[in-house]
């Protein structure tokens, strides 16, 4: 969670990425990193020492300090980029048929400022089912089948029927699993930090304007994602217990109006 806030507070404060983290020094490392070698040289001329054991120690230090020296640079050339992440993350999921696990939101309401956090449950399959289910007291679920949308409210027995679209997102952040082979159609996709993957709609998706994912190259391939919406609303959701391709039956997306439940149709 800490290193998803970081990624957070990036997008809110609206600056630019800064890569480096290392203060420049006033004088050139590299000469810097030589001026023990030649003190060396100098003591062992007055000590006397033999000039080939003064090489040999001096061609020893000169090595070693090389190497330190190039080793970050090594470091950032072998990272991967946005677009590394993505070609990867779109490979695994290439390979995941139906999806499980269990999830903690947290969103911060700007209008009342104010944060509340829930705990649920999530499965997904594919093509376009999807059952995203909250824990009390929230106590609700949302079911997606082929479009057709149920959000079921258990403490008032009400049912909301729609239409799933792209708008949507923002009610549904699980949905973007689900979408995220056409990701790049969607999204102009940046890396401010690392494991930190920046989203950002190439037109208008509903009340959307960034969206933050935290990845990772163990296990399934994205730990955490944030939505920063128009309204300054922000959603942060971890996912865990993650089990990829564990069979799920198409009968859970099968929603069934309980008796006695108000239904509200907005589909047409």
């Amino acid at each position: 969670m800490k290193h998803q806030l970081s990624v957070v507070s990036y997008q809110l404060s609206e600056r630019s990425p800064s890569f480096s983290r290392h203060s420049c020094e006033s004088r050139n490392p590299i000469i810097t990193s030589y001026l023990p070698i030649v003190q060396l040289i100098s003591s062992c001329k007055t000590a006397g020492f033999r000039i080939r054991r003064t090489l040999k120690v001096c061609f020893l230090l000169t090595a070693f300090l090389v190497i330190c020296y190039l080793l970050p640079v090594t470091a950032v050339m072998a990272s991967e980029t946005a677009d590394d992440t993505v070609n990867r993350i779109q490979k695994e999921f290439e390979l995941i048929s139906d999806i499980s696990g269990s999830f903690t939101q947290k969103s911060y309401i700007k209008d009342l400022e104010q944060t509340m956090e829930f705990q649920g449950s999530f499965f997904l399959k594919k093509p376009e089912k999807m059952m995203w289910k909250y824990a009390e007291p929230r106590d609700e679920k949302v079911v997606i089948k082929d479009k057709e949308t149920f959000i079921f409210k258990k403490s008032q027995n009400q049912v909301i029927r729609t239409k799933f679209s792209e708008e949507s997102y923002s009610q549904v952040p699980i949905a973007l699993l689900e979408s995220f082979d056409n990701i790049k159609n969607d999204f102009d996709i940046s890396m401010p930090e690392k494991n930190g993957l920046q989203l950002i709609p190439k037109q208008k998706i509903g009340h959307i304007k960034t969206v933050i994912m935290e990845t990772s190259k163990r296990g399934f391939p994205i730990k955490m994602f944030t939505i920063l919406d128009t309204y300054g609303n922000i959603i942060m959701i971890e996912l865990k217990d993650i089990k990829t391709n564990p069979g799920l039956n198409n009968e859970l997306f099968d929603f069934q109006i309980p008796e006695g439940a108000e239904v509200f149709d907005m589909s047409q």
